[in-house]
């Protein structure tokens, strides 16, 4: 999900429900410009996440275009891709994957494999099978997008290798998804330069950086990328419809304050422990008068912290910190949602007297596989 810098969902949801009204009263429900005007308001209201909204919406939507365009349209499909990414982005897996799988076959189908519709949808799928730890299948699909991209040229060519390095790094295997994300980039650098539209394939390799232990050279790129975001964005850079985030999409997007929390990752990794809890501390702070107290980025950046007190011996700080994240995550995610179970056997690990230790590169390994052993480090 690339932030388009200058678009601001609030502003564009009053402007499609003012669109969608004159348009109904001069072309009536059914015309083709007015079901295309409803799926821009349920756009601006997922962008928002609003998503109790924005489904029924996609729904709706999706009946009419099946009614007046048939199951074969290419807006039929185009709305099915789109409601079937919001339900994979509240947990709804199963019929996010299915919606999300037929329409990048039907659009595939009209457009061509190569085709910037088909791209997004396949790409969408491959984040909705990694999302349930189908890697193994997700990795196939990324793979065979970065055959679809090579062999198109000029203005339908497309950088999705970066894809398969997020999902390669998902598994754990650092280098090659570091060889995949660096020639993106590279390639992404020769065509446009080091434009915003660069922004997502380094955060993508400072990520894999953090994860390979090189967190010297993942705090520069993190801070230049910070640097960015917040003179592209100035004022609005940690505002809600900035930091919308999903797990669906955590393989490829790092919000503005998402890259602030892996900065004191980075910070705490390398020991420089004052740095890293003042950046925590004010991400925290943050994330809770924008997102939320319970949400699911405010959760990560307490479990990130409470790691950090536990590392300096400061139990009963620790142990206050997991304890929020551990319950307010099985109150508001999925039972079976990796953090839900991280968050809570690392609590267990605090409360049990164990020492938490700060192992080499490998702790975050356990993680990314799905067999983390919480005592040696967080995500």
């Amino acid at each position: 999900m690339f932030i388009l810098w200058g678009y601001k969902p609030a502003e564009a949801l009053i402007e499609s429900q003012e669109i969608l009204k004159l348009r109904e009263k001069v072309l009536g429900p059914e015309h083709r410009d007015t079901l295309d005007s409803r799926g821009n308001l349920a756009k601006s209201l997922g962008d928002l996440g609003r998503f109790s909204e924005t489904i029924p919406q996609w729904r709706e939507l999706l009946k009419m275009d099946e009614k007046i365009g048939g199951p074969d349209d290419d807006g039929t499909f185009i709305d099915m891709g789109n409601l079937g990414e919001d339900l994979a982005r509240v947990g709804e897996y199963i019929e996010g994957e299915a919606l999300t799988r037929r329409a990048y076959k039907g659009e595939e189908r009209i457009r061509g494999p190569a085709h910037g519709n088909p791209l997004a949808y396949h790409a969408t799928l491959v984040d909705i099978l990694a999302v349930q730890d189908k890697d193994v299948e997700a990795e196939a699909e990324a793979r065979e997008i970065v055959k679809v991209t090579d062999r198109s040229l000029g203005a339908e060519r497309e950088h999705l290798r970066w894809l398969l390095g997020a999902v390669l790094d998902k598994e754990g295997k650092h280098k090659e998804a570091e060889a995949q994300i660096r020639q993106t980039l590279r390639e992404q650098e020769k065509e446009k330069g080091a434009d915003d539209k660069t922004l997502d394939t380094r955060a993508s390799l400072a990520r894999n950086l953090w994860y390979q232990g090189r967190n010297a050279e993942a705090e520069t790129l993190l801070r230049e990328l910070i640097r960015v975001h917040e003179k592209n964005l100035g004022t609005r850079v940690y505002v809600l419809e900035n930091n919308v985030s999903s797990r669906v999409h955590e393989l490829d997007t790092v919000t503005p304050l998402e890259c602030r929390t892996l900065l004191a990752n980075t910070l705490r990794d390398q020991g420089k422990y004052a740095e890293a809890e003042a950046e925590y501390k004010q991400v925290i702070q943050t994330e809770e008068n924008v997102l939320g107290l319970q949400h699911r980025d405010t959760l990560n950046a307490c479990y990130n912290f409470a790691y950090q007190l536990a590392l300096q011996g400061k139990r009963d700080q620790a142990k206050a910190l997991a304890g929020r994240a551990a319950n307010s995550a099985a109150k508001v995610l999925d039972a079976n949602d990796p953090n839900t179970r991280e968050y809570a056997q690392f609590l267990q690990e605090l409360e049990s007297g164990h020492a938490i230790t700060m192992p080499a590169v490998e702790f975050h390994e356990p993680f990314l596989s799905g067999t983390r052993v919480v005592a040696q480090g967080p995500h």
